[in-house]
Formats: C-alpha cells, sequence, structure tokens
C-alpha cells in the first residue's frame, strides 16, 4: 500500500468519525431538549437520551445474526419436511403463503431451508 493510500484511508476514517461524533452530539442534544420539555430535570434527564440510542442501536446487533437463527426455520422445516425429503426447497411464495411472513423474512427462511434444513428433515429423531 502506497503513502498516498494511506493518506486516503485515514483521512477518509476521520471523517466518518467525524460525522459520527457530530451525529451524535446532536442525537444527544436534541433527545435531551426533548426529555427537558417534557418535565424531566436533573441529574436523571442526562442519561434517558442514552438509554434511547442504546435501545436503538442493540437490536441491530442481533436481528439477522448467525449465531441467532430465525426461529421459524425449524418450524418451516416441520411444515415443509416432505418438499425438503424429495430433495425441493419450497418457494418464497409459499413460505409466505403458509407461515404468513413478509417478502425478506421469507427469502431468509427459503435459504435458510436450502442450505441445511433438509438433512435435517431425513434423519431420523434421537
Amino acid at each position: 500500500m502506497s503513502g498516498a493510500d494511506r493518506v486516503i484511508r485515514w483521512s477518509t476514517a476521520g471523517a466518518v468519525l467525524g460525522v459520527a461524533v457530530v451525529a451524535a452530539v446532536v442525537s444527544y442534544e436534541h433527545a435531551y431538549d426533548l426529555v427537558r420539555a417534557h418535565g424531566e430535570s436533573g441529574w436523571t434527564a442526562h442519561p434517558v437520551p442514552l438509554t434511547v440510542d442504546g435501545l436503538i442501536y442493540a437490536p441491530g446487533g442481533i436481528t439477522g445474526s448467525a449465531d441467532n437463527p430465525d426461529p421459524l426455520g425449524e418450524q418451516a422445516a416441520e411444515v415443509f419436511a416432505d418438499q425438503l425429503a424429495a430433495h425441493r426447497v419450497p418457494s418464497v411464495r409459499a413460505i409466505r403463503a403458509q407461515l404468513h411472513v413478509g417478502q425478506p423474512r421469507a427469502q431468509r427462511l427459503r435459504d435458510y431451508l436450502a442450505t441445511g434444513a433438509a438433512s435435517r428433515a431425513e434423519s431420523p429423531a434421537a
């Protein structure tokens, strides 16, 4: 990596960090003003914006994580066991209709079924 590439990378990282800091400060100040406008005062008004931002940020780390598969995955494997046993993956439309989920979740469930639920459906229960 050349010196120019390093300068570009570090300046980009610095710019992103700077924008993130400004956004965090503006978000905190706005939430703090809102809390104060609704009658909270003193030391209790200061942590509220942090808890709100924390509650917004935290689920992003869990949603869609490979460590936390969709809880409907096993149900989908049971519902479509016959198709999976025949080495056929159900369509997104069929998953949506049977499990009453939206398009993005149905696509994730189809991917889940295609990548391994078929082998689980064929194996005998222990």
